[in-house]
């Protein structure tokens, strides 16, 4: 059966997580870090930032806040404001296959540890059967 996918959309400005009304009267809500935090612990599927604060052609993203993201995220990331060169782009792409990467490893952990329980159950089975 398939399962709805939980892509939450997150808001930067100046650093921080925003809440908006028809994209203006931004309110400040936390810090982007810890709701990263918050929904690795809920295991969405995907996170994406979305940065408003951004304006004109000349501002760029922040990378460092996107790879303190990128190192505590652990699923896919999606980013979206100021992206104005080829050079940003292929930045950006390094800290989602880091994000990418670390859900795949997560994902891989998660397979191997429901084979390890099902293969105990199979063999707690056999022994009650024997004994």
């Amino acid at each position: 059966m398939l399962r709805s996918r939980i892509i939450p959309s997150l808001l930067l400005q100046d650093g921080g997580l925003v809440k908006t009304v028809k994209f203006s009267e931004e309110k400040y809500i936390g810090d982007p870090i810890n709701a990263v935090r918050i929904f690795n612990e809920k295991e969405v599927d995907e996170l994406c930032l979305f940065d408003i604060g951004i304006k004109g052609s000349v501002t760029r993203p922040d990378f460092g806040l996107l790879e303190k993201i990128s190192q505590e995220a652990t699923m896919p990331l999606c980013y979206g404001g100021g992206v104005n060169s080829a050079k940003d782009a292929i930045k950006l792409e390094k800290f989602a296959n880091n994000a990418e990467s670390r859900a795949q490893h997560n994902l891989t952990q998660a397979k191997s540890r429901n084979q390890y329980l099902e293969s105990k159950k199979k063999l707690e089975e056999a022994q009650r059967t024997l004994y």
